[in-house]
């Protein structure tokens, strides 16, 4: 099974955007490299498939992607992951560990001034 590639979220929502319009892969391809994207709202999308990103760009058209996770996202996971080993060990030593770790993400959020959904806003 061909593993999906994943895309950044601005260019995957532009590819959405164009598929929406029913622009094909071929014209999505060329509009890139002929600069048509330069400076619209797909500047993001033209960018990215002509950087050093085209072979993947090209695996993404033909076996389906994903979009990557925010800074957000992947920080509510590990929360998620820490709260769960800190109840899975709430009667053994490594609850300490466990209890730190969430400590920590909680401590540096609130350093940063920083309020994430799932985590410390509500």
């Amino acid at each position: 099974m061909t593993e999906k590639v994943v895309l950044p979220k601005e260019v995957a929502e532009q590819l959405v955007d164009l598929r929406k319009h029913h622009i094909s892969n071929a014209t999505i391809l060329s509009s890139s490299y002929n600069g048509e994207f330069d400076g619209s709202i797909y500047a993001d999308l033209g960018d990215y498939v002509c950087g050093p990103n085209f072979d993947n760009f090209l695996a993404a058209l033909v076996n389906g992607y994903e979009v990557e996770k925010s800074p957000e996202d992947k920080l509510r996971e590990y929360y998620e992951w820490a709260e769960k080993s800190r109840q899975k060990f709430a009667d053994s030593e490594d609850f300490t560990r466990a209890d730190a770790r969430l400590d920590g993400l909680l401590s540096a959020l609130d350093i940063l001034g920083i309020k994430v959904e799932g985590i410390n806003a509500k």
